[in-house]
């Protein structure tokens, strides 16, 4: 019957050992992704006042030129179709 106990004792004693280890390696993981983390942020390199109103502006007529094209497509489409539909 003491075997019994003692087996018990040495399987709950090394769960226990695993459930630290893993606990530990989860623990390092997390501080290492941190880290890590820190060092890349470090290496960003933050555009200038002048270079985010650079390309706003740029964002801002590349949108106004799309636009105008898309709409003299819609307007060209409509009135093509208007004539197809009328002249039946």
């Amino acid at each position: 019957m003491p075997e019994k106990i003692t087996e018990f004792k040495k399987e709950t004693s090394v769960v226990k050992v695993k459930k630290e280890n893993v606990a530990k390696k989860q623990f390092e993981g997390l501080k290492r992704f941190f880290i890590e983390t820190r060092s890349e942020l470090k290496k960003i390199v933050w555009p200038t006042p002048k270079q985010v109103v650079n390309n706003t502006v740029i964002v801002l007529i590349t949108i106004l030129i799309v636009g105008a094209f898309i709409w003299g497509l819609d307007a060209l489409t409509s009135s093509i179709l208007s004539h197809l539909l009328s002249s039946k």
